[in-house]
């Protein structure tokens, strides 16, 4: 069967290079739209490298005309503690410096104590060490001891995220215990040196965004006045939790100069994160045209395929007449589609190949590596493969009823 399927592919070749070549080009474009769907689409499917589910923002504002500047210090503590102490509160913390789901970053660059040379740029987050506990943010590799983080100790206990690691170490194990310290710090006077007390998971600051190297330090009290509460609520709370937050604890925070303005899910913050800095937009856009190209990828193919098939109507009436069975003409005109598919991805493997190797394909979420070269490739060659075979079967079907009299009388 093949050596006949071959001698008739060869025999038809001038009408099946014009197919072969639309099957090479079409297979590149479609691959190139697929990969440039899965940067965003299982991007934003990642974790973020902590929990926003049930977490809350709460913002406070001040009114310098009241009274009472002088103790605006003691008014933002005594405030923490009663959110601490809230019934439908599990957990509260406080965290200055890059803020996830929106444009408020802090960045800095780090370098191991063995080797100043080399310097890590990363964000940058000064936080309490409840704040680990709300955000649900667990060590990969050594430990978090409160005590020490809160306490006055040199060197000054640090978290990374193991994009620092790969950036700095060899392997994210090897970090606990390696000291670091911050040369910009150096240069204006401050003295510090770092430990790193533990790894954790790797994070991103946008739904949509790429994993960025992150360092975690403790927050001390001069930087309690322009710190940004968050707190997690209970699971059985969350339900309306905003609402009955302002309304229950608006008074009893309003303190001095200070007063609630609110409390904001990070699950909201991150949704109108997205709106606001376009990428649902984008995505939106992306996405219709990506499908508007497949549906036209569709329907050339299946129209060539199908105006193949219905040309050779009474080459299958003959085949059958010859005592051919239906499921054998099926797998045969089945099979020729096949192989001009598989002749055609041949040197669109090469080409997308190419085009991966220099760089040209959308890396702004995640690198080009061999799993996603080799996942949109396959989803391409699947879908070509289904439409072809969409095409061929009701064709066939249809042609497989006329008499077989009638066509031999004809050919």
């Amino acid at each position: 069967m093949l050596r006949q399927l071959f001698h008739q592919m060869w025999f038809q070749r001038r009408a099946n290079a014009w197919i072969w070549c639309v099957l090479v080009i079409v297979g590149i474009l479609l691959w190139y739209a697929l990969d440039l769907l899965y940067n965003y689409e299982v991007q934003g499917s990642k974790p973020l490298g902590f929990n926003p589910d049930g977490v809350y923002s709460v913002e406070f504002r001040y009114n310098w005309t009241k009274p009472g500047q002088e103790d605006v210090g003691q008014d933002w503590l005594t405030d923490y503690n009663l959110l601490k102490d809230y019934h439908e509160v599990a957990e509260a913390g406080y965290f200055v410096g890059d803020a996830p789901f929106s444009d408020r970053r802090m960045f800095e660059g780090y370098c191991s104590v063995s080797d100043s040379g080399r310097i890590v740029p990363t964000f940058v987050r000064y936080v309490s060490p409840s704040f680990f506990n709300v955000m649900e943010i667990k060590p990969l590799y050594g430990t978090i001891d409160r005590d020490e983080w809160m306490g006055d100790v040199s060197p000054v206990p640090v978290v990374v995220t193991e994009d620092f690691t790969d950036s700095l170490f060899t392997r994210p194990a090897d970090a606990v215990g390696r000291r670091l310290y911050n040369p910009y710090e150096l240069q204006n006077g401050y003295n510090n040196t770092y430990k790193v007390s533990a790894v954790i998971p790797r994070e991103k600051t946008e739904r949509y965004g790429a994993y960025v190297p992150m360092v975690y330090i403790p927050a001390r009290g001069q930087q309690f006045d322009w710190s940004t509460f968050v707190i997690k609520a209970k699971d059985d709370c969350r339900a309306g939790f905003s609402e009955r937050f302002m309304d229950n604890m608006g008074p009893q925070l309003e303190r001095g100069v200070l007063y609630l303005l609110g409390a904001t899910s990070w699950n909201d913050m991150r949704d109108d994160y997205d709106l606001s800095s376009g990428t649902v937009s984008y995505l939106n856009i992306t996405r219709g045209i990506i499908g508007f190209f497949v549906f036209t990828v569709f329907l050339i193919i299946f129209g060539t395929f199908m105006m193949r098939t219905r040309r050779r109507r009474k080459e299958i009436a003959v085949r059958m007449a010859m005592g051919c069975s239906r499921r054998g003409i099926m797998s045969y005109l089945l099979a020729e589609g096949t192989v001009l598919l598989v002749a055609a991805l041949v040197p669109a493997l090469i080409v997308c190949g190419l085009i991966a190797g220099y760089d040209m394909t959308v890396n702004t979420l995640m690198p080009m590596d061999m799993t996603r070269f080799a996942v949109c490739f396959l989803a391409a060659s699947v879908v070509l493969f289904l439409i072809i075979t969409i095409a061929i079967f009701p064709a066939a079907r249809r042609a497989m009823k006329i008499d077989p009299a009638v066509a031999i009388k004809d050919e």
